[in-house]
């Protein structure tokens, strides 16, 4: 009875009306994915697909709204369509943009989508695709923009090489492989693509072990894109060193090269890229130290050069950083002391130095810092005390001190915002400190802290939002007031291996 119904429907003549062929093939396309159970399927196999007032959903018009006579653009995000695509598309020769989003659409990729006369945009997102990359992909040069990616934990994934084809693209301006398992070469062809804007690849491709040395070579055709502007390569099994020709592509603000096996030192000419906001080039294996010369860098807001083996000692230079918001250089190899030119770094709000073998005291700079949230400097080798302005950052949420060499007393925190903090495996003495109204964690084990709690604690339960207290092996004693455990979200409580005296009733530890 549905076919019936649609045939019917596709000979009415109607001016203006959307080509029979088209229709037909909209009925396909309904069919095969699930229409009936779509979560929104306005008039579908009802009249004219673009009827005035009454066009199917999800086929739009050159106004971005209902299509009236040209269905310009295809689109469908988290709608319920559920099943296989059928090879139609070449038939809507008027057709500029597919996008296709969130939704159980799985099997190969139609070769029909490159055959389309008018489409320039091109998205297939976050879908159940497999198989390999139509070999078709170059027959037509409208293509402005290819997007393509798989749910991040579905297993069947697009795979394969990326066609010879893709280098007939030559209009190609984004391109993106996100979540799919192709392979990390790329044909002669890539280097036709000099109109390309953003190239974005990240695959999760399993090998059998660490591919040799130079298997993958990073590919210097970027450097003949000269408007790129957002490179991003990531969990691509590159195994070589960066060309020192992409510090020639000005206009790129946006390097992100995480999680390769990319090696050597850290291109200088990095430094030339004066656009750049974002740079990402976490867990590889670079050496070296990071150049002086990336003091150019002036407007970038974001550096992850963390899980590298770095090393050196940290360049004054990059005082020239004043945008800078993140900084994150853990688990690596520096050494020598935090430099104090980067006092001018006031912008920063998250600092991970975690892992390294830094040195000297602890930065006083960031107590100028207006807006610092986050600061982790633990696993070092930082001396002397705590500076007492760390207690006194209005702004300061996580502080993590851990295992480094440092003595003295702890500063008062009352005055601070601090959520969490961690001083664990020091040599600091003393006593307890007093606390913000706002900490959830505290972390003091292994340390030669001494005296008893403190009554700033317990006073009307001033450390209500407390869910961790760790104050293991120190040298703590008194007893433990039962009003420590009343508080209402104190889940881990851990004092052994101190001096306390005294125990607790069955019934102040279930109040």
């Amino acid at each position: 009875m549905l076919w019936i119904f649609v045939l019917q429907v596709l000979v009415l003549p109607c001016a203006g009306a959307v080509p029979q062929e088209q229709s037909t093939a909209l009925a396909l396309f309904y069919q095969a994915l699930n229409g009936p159970l779509w979560k929104d399927n306005t008039n579908w196999l009802s009249g004219d697909p673009c009827a005035p007032g009454a066009s199917w959903y999800g086929l739009l018009g050159r106004n971005g709204v209902g299509c009236t006579g040209d269905i310009v653009a295809i689109n469908f995000v988290d709608n319920g369509l559920d099943g296989t695509l059928p090879e139609i598309f070449s038939l809507f020769n008027s057709t500029e943009r597919i996008l296709l989003r969130d939704d159980n659409i799985r099997g190969s990729m139609p070769s029909s989508f490159f055959l389309m006369d008018s489409l320039t945009d091109l998205e297939l997102a976050n879908l159940h695709l497999s198989g390999t990359l139509p070999t078709t992909m170059g027959a037509r040069s409208t293509l402005r923009s290819l997007r393509v990616s798989s749910k991040f934990l579905y297993l069947g994934r697009i795979s394969g090489s990326i066609p010879p084809s893709i280098g007939e693209l030559t209009n190609l301006e984004v391109l993106q492989f996100r979540y799919t398992d192709l392979d990390p070469t790329f044909p002669p062809g890539m280097s036709n693509l000099t109109n390309m804007v953003e190239f974005n690849m990240y695959s999760t491709m399993s090998f059998p072990g660490n591919p040799p040395p130079g298997m993958y070579p990073f590919p210097d055709f970027f450097c003949l894109y000269p408007h790129l502007q957002v490179l991003a390569m990531e969990l691509t099994s590159f195994s070589s060193t960066l060309p020192s020709c992409l510090g020639t592509l000005s206009e790129m603000y946006v390097l992100k090269l995480n999680a390769n096996r990319l090696s050597g030192e850290m291109p200088t000419e990095i430094g030339n890229l004066e656009k750049l906001i974002l740079l990402e080039v976490s867990n590889n294996s670079f050496e070296g130290t990071v150049p002086k010369e990336w003091r150019g860098l002036t407007r970038l807001t974001e550096m992850r050069l963390d899980r590298n083996l770095l090393s050196g000692t940290l360049p004054p230079e990059l005082e020239k950083l004043t945008m800078l918001q993140t900084l994150v250089i853990s688990s690596n190899q520096f050494s020598g002391s935090f430099p104090s030119e980067w006092k001018t770094l006031t912008r920063l709000l998250y600092m991970y130095l975690s892992s390294n073998y830094l040195d000297g005291s602890l930065p006083t700079g960031i107590c100028g810092f207006p807006e610092i949230s986050n600061a982790y400097f633990d696993q070092n080798r930082f001396s002397g005390s705590i500076p007492p302005c760390y207690g006194e950052i209005s702004t300061l949420k996580v502080l993590t001190l851990a295992s480094n060499d440092l003595e003295g007393v702890l500063p008062s925190f009352a005055d601070s915002g601090l959520l969490s903090l961690i001083v664990n495996s020091n040599n600091l003495s003393g006593s307890l400190p007093y606390l913000p109204k706002t900490i959830v964690s505290v972390a003091m084990i292994g340390n030669s802290l001494s005296g008893s709690i403190p009554e700033q604690w317990l006073r009307d339960k001033q450390l209500s939002m407390l869910v961790v207290l760790d104050i293991q092996r120190n040298a703590l004693s008194g007893s433990i007031s039962p009003e420590l455990l009343r508080y209402p979200y104190l889940r881990n409580l851990y004092v052994n291996n101190n001096r306390f005296s005294g125990h607790f009733q069955s019934e102040d530890a279930c109040n």
